[in-house]
Order: structure tokens, then sequence, then C-alpha cells
């Protein structure tokens, strides 16, 4: 087999390429080097060698949300997920075994689309705001007030997510602790259904 010069140029550069494109892009925390606004207790000032001086990742956008035409779900500019806004809006608000959130998320119609699904424990982790002292109250704060713009996740809520732990055990999250945990199929979490995504 005979390999001309390009070609091997391009073998001997493609580890470079590959690397170059695979470059993990990873959000910022939204840690800032200085006491969060409205912070009352918890709060923290960034020292030397702590995220929130190096405030490493991909910068978010201003705002990060918005609204889509219907008023009824949630776009993340950063991620490029679409989020179900209202929580009362999937299954009137009321938690689920897995099973059928699987199938209620599927079946769902939000805002006009069809391609709804339960989202993995990453995209469901992209939500929470480290930089925040309370998560829940910054997710149903309105995007304009600086929020994230959702409206009913509870504090006493966890949240399916389509990701095995082992076996019949399920990946959940609590979105106002910020709490990984895992479910057993047969329990009753809520669903906060996704679009989008690769």
């Amino acid at each position: 087999m005979r390999i001309n010069l390009v070609n091997l140029i391009m073998l001997v550069s493609l580890p470079t390429i590959t690397m170059a494109v695979n470059v993990a892009l990873v959000p910022q925390t939204g840690q800032g080097q200085t006491v969060p606004t409205g912070c009352t207790s918890g709060c923290y000032t960034s020292t030397t060698g702590t995220d929130g001086i190096l405030q490493k990742g991909v910068a978010w956008p201003t705002p990060r949300f918005a609204v889509d035409t219907t008023g009824n779900c949630i776009i993340d500019k950063l991620t490029g997920l679409m989020w179900v806004r209202n929580l009362n809006s999937v299954n009137g608000g009321n938690g689920l075994r897995w099973t059928n959130a699987l199938s209620t998320a599927e079946s769902g119609t939000w805002c006009g689309y069809t391609d709804w699904r339960t989202p993995n424990i990453n995209e469901l982790r992209s939500l929470i705001n480290y930089g925040e002292s309370n998560v829940l109250t910054w997710l149903n704060t309105p995007i304009n007030s600086g929020g994230a713009g959702f409206s009913n996740i509870s504090s006493s809520n966890v949240y399916w997510t389509s990701s095995l732990a082992v076996n019949t055990i399920i990946r959940t999250l609590n979105l106002s602790t910020s709490v990984t945990a895992s479910s057993s199929q047969s329990t009753s979490q809520y669903l906060l259904p996704v679009r989008g995504g690769k």
C-alpha cells in the first residue's frame, strides 16, 4: 500500500485535530468572586485557587434563560435544552412511577412539540446554579428578576432522570438541595420533561 505525503501529514495531525474537536465546553458553576447579591447566610468570598476566582468553563449567556413564544416552556440558551415551565402542567403536578414518567414525557405535547423525554442526570443537574445559596428560589424566580423562570418546582419534590443507577434503581435529583440520589422504579417521584440536546 502506498501512502503519499499529504495522507501521511493528515495521519500525523489527526490526534491534534481530534483533541481540539473534543474540548469539553463545561459551563461555569456560576460562583462569583464576591458575595452573591442578596446572600444573607452561608455567604462566601472566594480565595486563591477556588472556582470563584478561576471561573473556568463556558460563560453563561445573559440572561441564560428565555421563555418560548407560547409562554409555557423555558429555553436554556447555555445548553440548548427546552424545559416545561410550569411543573403543575406535568401530570397535574403529581408524582408518578418511573415507567409512567417515561411514557408521560414521550407522549407530551407541551408548547406544540412532540419530542419530549425524561432528562438524563447530567441534563437535569445542568439546571443547578451553584452560585446561589437557594437554588429553588432562583429556579422559581422570573427571568427578568435574574432567575430561571420556572414555576412550581417544590422543595419536597425529587425528580426522575432517565439514567439508571443499577438494575431497577434510577438516578434522581432534588433540585432544592442539589442532592443526587437513587430511587426504585416503583416509587413516586416527579417529572421535569426536556427536549433537544444530542
